[in-house]
């Protein structure tokens, strides 16, 4: 998500005023202050951020991209609110899990890479620039098609195939966390496949990750009657609508059906011992 809001600033730049600000390691409410601070611009003490940022643009094009949200939604909420309310010629971009819940706002969820692309991001993070292989490059799609297309497991999993033969890793691939990994030089969320699901699950509720664990269950997707049948609570249809807002289940294709991207699906599974639940686990 941060990638392709970084994109879509640098084709705007050249014509109006682009602030970015990355939410995560903020405070609670820090997130104004360091939007105007991103613009160069530090607020006396008293003066409210969002008037000295209003000020400043006063009727000049500009876009303010509020990356990964999720940690402060309802205070960035109420900054986006306020930017938009008062500035006539303003946009906002925001990163998240979650939609932050104004009016006219459009949703844009990301999906998973074409086959494509997704090959070449694993080639070039694997560095196998030489011609191309067709036989090598079947076996790398397969690889991306387990993955369920997901950018940063192409990554990881590109960064290991320096070190481990394609088709080890492709052998692998029903033990996905141990392999999604880099040896080092990355940051917290994004060094392994492991820690950036971890840091999406840290923010749900002891019934969402309950609920997103035991679903985990579905190898091939799941329909709210499967769904019901598993948990038994008469609020698990609202519980499985909380989990595709968050992103963390898909959507219902058009017979009804439920998945989980595979990598999500197998954390997920690894987590079930810590819902407080003993059933017995199958595999569907």
């Amino acid at each position: 998500k941060s990638s392709l809001v970084v994109e879509a600033a640098r084709a705007v730049a050249a014509d109006q005023v682009v602030a970015r600000v990355v939410i995560e390691p903020l405070e609670v409410g820090e997130v104004a202050a360091a939007l105007a601070s991103s613009m160069g611009l530090q607020p006396a003490a008293g003066l409210d951020p969002v008037e000295v940022i209003v000020g400043y643009m006063g009727a000049n094009a500009c876009m303010f991209v509020l990356d990964g949200c999720e940690p402060h939604l309802a205070e960035v909420a109420d900054l986006a609110d306020r930017l938009l309310t008062r500035l006539a010629h303003a946009k906002v971009v925001a990163t998240s899990r979650e939609p932050l819940g104004l009016a006219g706002e459009r949703l844009i969820r990301i999906g998973g890479l074409p086959t494509e692309d997704a090959v070449a991001l694993f080639r070039d993070r694997a560095d196998l620039t030489a011609e191309a292989d067709d036989a090598l490059d079947e076996r790398i799609a397969a690889v991306c098609e387990a993955l369920d297309g997901m950018a940063l497991a192409i990554e990881l999993a590109g960064s290991r195939a320096r070190s481990i033969p394609v088709e080890r890793i492709a052998q692998r691939l029903d033990d996905q966390m141990p392999l999604l990994r880099r040896s080092s030089g990355a940051d917290r969320r994004h060094g392994s496949m492991e820690q950036a699901i971890a840091w999406s699950f840290d923010l749900l509720t002891a019934d969402e990750h309950r609920g997103v664990a035991w679903h985990s269950v579905f190898r091939s997707g799941f329909g709210i009657g499967d769904a019901i049948g598993l948990l038994g609570d008469a609020d698990t249809e609202d519980l499985v609508a909380r989990l595709v807002e968050v992103c963390l289940i898909q959507p219902a294709d058009t017979n009804g059906e439920y998945r989980f991207l595979e990598p999500i699906r197998q954390y997920s599974m690894l987590t079930l011992a810590n819902v407080g639940d003993d059933r017995d686990v199958h595999v569907a």
